[in-house]
């Protein structure tokens, strides 16, 4: 597997990779259940949108003897679930809660360092219903996160 080029890039593999969320959600290369904001094109329910909202914070550290900058990033990712049924709604977000427990997320430039629910996970009027379905219920998690970045010099 290639090394993610983003934040949401790397969580969206993490889950993809988690035997338990993946098969519950139906995930595979063929039918995505675990997508990014940007060009989002909704899948057939259940599925999970995966984006970091707000700007966050960040600090800058100096160089280190090689000359990296580290950034430490302070912000939050939300994970939206869509599914046919409140229940499975709760269950499927409480997967995604269980495979972020304790995640080893690299990508290009950045790992991150904590990632943990914020608050707690709380369902959203949907008003639009996904192909053959007749109601969909949304349930947003958030998470706090700390990511670290590191700029390299160039030549």
């Amino acid at each position: 597997m290639s090394t993610p080029a983003t934040f949401p890039a790397a969580v969206i593999a993490w889950l993809t990779s988690n035997g338990p969320a993946a098969s519950a959600f139906g995930d595979s290369s063929a039918a995505p259940k675990f997508v990014g904001i940007q060009g989002f094109a909704a899948p057939d329910v259940p599925f999970a949108r995966v984006q970091v909202v707000g700007g966050g914070t960040s600090t800058r550290e100096s160089a280190d003897g090689a000359g990296i900058v580290h950034y430490y990033l302070h912000g939050e990712l939300q994970i939206d679930v869509f599914a046919a049924d409140a229940d499975d709604c709760e269950s499927l977000g409480d997967l995604i809660i269980g495979a972020l427990a304790d995640p080893q997320l690299a990508w290009a430039n950045g790992r991150t360092l904590e990632l943990s629910l914020s608050a707690p996970p709380f369902f959203v009027p949907e008003p639009e219903a996904g192909p053959g379905v007749s109601a969909v219920y949304h349930r947003v998690h958030q998470f706090m996160y700390v990511n670290e970045r590191t700029i390299t010099p160039g030549p």
